[in-house]
């Protein structure tokens, strides 16, 4: 249906739909954040309106309830808009083990452990490897500088990247924007 508007009406309209593009590039940003650090809560990457789920641990965590990539909470509060314009929206972590969390990683190679001190403790009865080790106490060391051969597969737990669900929900909020102003206009 078109509607014939006036002048006043099509200044406000103006107004409105510049007010509307200038505040997306934040908007997008700000939602960006909150699908992608909800994504820890979910456990897993909404993909076409399909919740893929991270792989559990091989080894359960000993916390009860623990979530699968949230130990401290330092990558999921470290997701940020790095970059809003009217040309793009960037959003990302500066967390150095990010990319092998999101993506998958195969570590091989060989790591270099520095010499450290080794403080005393008191250990209770355990059983590692199947094998039962009493209790009892570790007397402080000094460990020498070594190397460690590593080989190690993290898994693709996948907690920021295009989603076709993320778009849809920004789809969403534009148009929830303009109708919007649209109401306010014609009433």
């Amino acid at each position: 249906m078109s509607r014939i508007l006036n002048k006043p009406q099509q200044l406000l309209l103006a107004r409105g739909l510049t007010k509307i593009l200038a505040d997306q590039p934040r908007t997008i940003g700000a939602k960006s954040v909150a699908f992608f650090k909800g994504n820890f809560r979910r456990q897993g990457f909404p993909m076409n309106g399909r919740l893929e789920k991270w792989e559990k641990r091989k080894v359960p965590d000993k916390r009860k309830g623990a979530a699968v990539l949230k130990k401290t909470g330092r990558l999921q509060r470290s997701i940020r808009t790095v970059e809003a314009n009217r040309r793009r929206v960037v959003t990302g972590t500066d967390v150095e083990y990010a990319e092998a969390h999101n993506e998958g990683a195969d570590l091989k190679g060989t790591a270099t452990v520095p010499a450290h001190n080794r403080r005393a403790h008191k250990y209770k009865a355990h059983t590692r490897a199947g094998v039962r080790v009493k209790g009892g106490r570790r007397k402080a060391a000094q460990v020498s500088s070594h190397r460690r051969q590593m080989n190690t597969e993290i898994k693709k737990r996948q907690f920021i990247g295009h989603s076709p669900d993320l778009m849809k929900s920004i789809d969403r909020e534009f148009i929830r924007q303009v109708k919007g102003l649209e109401k306010q206009i014609f009433g």
